[in-house]
């Protein structure tokens, strides 16, 4: 095992496949002590200046054939030269490196990985490697002979710009093939955070990664486009659950802002006239409440909040899949559409499904562009030591195979039903914008110079949430 030493860090390095892998990075640098090359152990301050006035003949290069009372002469017989090129480590070297023995059961043991994804990762980045040099400067030490100016200057921006980008890179692909928590990618950000930190205490090239390096998940995914909150947001009345924009719950009268009631009629044709009112009027409640800050200000806060994620804008980036339509279309393959199977194996085998295969002489389900959709509602707990539920409905494609329906990336997430307690009657108000939404797609939704269309074609939920819902 090779190990470099360069200003108080060791550098474990195995080389595979042409590719150098840091293993290991240990900080072992202390307010109190430097490691001298020459020594090869940790000494005073004082000493180690005193040492490198002595035998320091380069940036990098040690003479250790002066011989010092805290090494040996074996240690000592040949200069220490940092550039020169390091060889292969043996695989018994590795084993032991990483605290594995090898021989017997430890060894077979160790190799039981995932060689096939362990090739498509190492594929992945062997191509990402000649990407990342392109962006880094090639003329590194020429440009570092020149006097700094304005292009030098940027240079060096666009150099900790691209270092930043592939470790940013890496972390999601790292995310996105191992199914990493945020947890575990926050305590990666960190670490890096606080890795070219401290590295800025011996190169102040590392400054401008640190400022440019995400500090959070929050930041990471702004920073990319990925945290962004697609959702629109609806004032919920916390009487009736009527549904608000928020530009409508409040009345302007000079500076201030004034909350209004609900102005949703339970019953408008009724015989008697005090049930005909609003349910402001019965109940007597706002549908926002004021909030005094800190300095004073008074601002309008909405007792409950409905978000509702538009299904047409995810069908957008569905639909650009390219593999999408193939899949949504593999049922066809050996179907015959004329007569029923006597195996109900899935849900193109039922009579719903066949029922629209054509309506009205036209195909629908048989066509290659319709979508039809599984609406689920259920009621959940996010918080363990409190009762609090909140509702949640999301879609289905029953297109896909199978194995492909309820996989994360398929599901339609529609809305979120605030708590902390489930409606009492019916959540027609919270699907009110699905419907509307599902109304343009059963006419034919033009898309990328397609008409697609979609059903729903069967509600799936326990006996509570059923009621509700119809």
């Amino acid at each position: 095992m090779n190990k470099n030493i360069f200003n108080g860090f060791v550098f474990n390095r195995l080389s595979f496949n042409g590719s150098v892998v840091i293993l290991r990075l240990h900080c072992i640098m202390e307010d109190s002590e430097v490691f001298c090359p020459h020594c090869k152990d940790y000494v005073a301050p004082r000493t180690f200046r005193r040492h490198k006035a002595l035998y320091c003949k380069g940036e990098r290069t040690w003479d250790l054939n002066v011989p010092s009372s805290s090494s040996s002469d074996e240690e000592s017989s040949t200069p220490l030269n940092y550039d020169d090129d390091r060889e292969e480590a043996s695989y018994d070297e590795v084993f032991e490196f990483m605290g594995y023995e090898t021989e017997g059961e430890g060894e077979e043991e160790y190799m039981e990985v995932d060689l096939e994804r362990a090739r498509e990762t190492i594929e992945f980045w062997e191509d990402a490697i000649e990407d990342m040099i392109i962006d880094f400067d090639e003329d590194a030490e020429l440009a570092a002979s020149l006097s700094i100016d304005a292009e030098d200057v940027e240079r060096t921006y666009l150099n900790q710009l691209s270092l930043v980008k592939w470790i940013c890179l890496f972390l999601l692909f790292w995310t996105a093939q191992f199914q990493i928590s945020d947890n575990a990618l926050e305590l990666m950000l960190r670490f890096f955070n606080t890795l070219f930190t401290v590295c800025q205490r011996y190169s102040s090239w590392f400054g401008g990664v640190v400022m440019f390096l995400p500090t959070s998940v929050y930041f990471l995914r702004k920073r990319l486009g990925l945290g962004l909150d697609r959702f629109t947001k609806y004032v919920v009345c916390p009487n009736c659950h009527s549904l608000y924009n928020f530009s409508d719950c409040f009345s302007t009268l000079g500076s201030r802002r004034t909350p209004r009631k609900c102005s949703h009629r339970p019953f408008p044709n009724h015989k008697t006239r005090r049930f005909r009112a609003t349910c402001g009027e019965l109940n007597g409640g706002y549908l926002l409440k004021e909030v005094t800050l800190k300095d004073g200000k008074i601002k309008l806060y909405p007792h409950k909040v409905y978000s509702y994620k538009s299904i047409l804008d995810t069908l957008k980036t569905f639909v650009s899949r390219k593999d999408f339509w193939f899949k949504c279309n593999s049922w066809k393959v050996g179907r015959d559409f004329r007569s029923a199977s006597d195996i109900l194996a899935d849900v193109f085998d039922g009579k719903v499904w066949r029922d629209f295969l054509f309506v009205g002489g036209e195909p629908l389900l048989a066509g290659d562009r319709t979508l039809a959709m599984m609406l689920n509602v259920d009621w959940f707990q996010p918080f363990k030591l409190a009762r609090y539920s909140v509702g949640v409905l999301y879609l289905v494609i029953m297109n896909l195979p199978r194995h492909e329906r309820f996989k994360f990336e398929n599901v339609i997430l529609v809305g979120v039903i605030p708590g902390p307690h489930e409606p009492s009657k019916s959540i027609n108000t919270y699907l009110s914008p699905m419907v509307n939404e599902l109304l343009l797609l059963w006419n034919g939704w033009c898309f990328g110079g397609e008409i697609i269309k979609g059903i729903l074609l069967c509600v799936a939920s326990d006996l509570p949430a059923a009621r509700k819902v119809l």
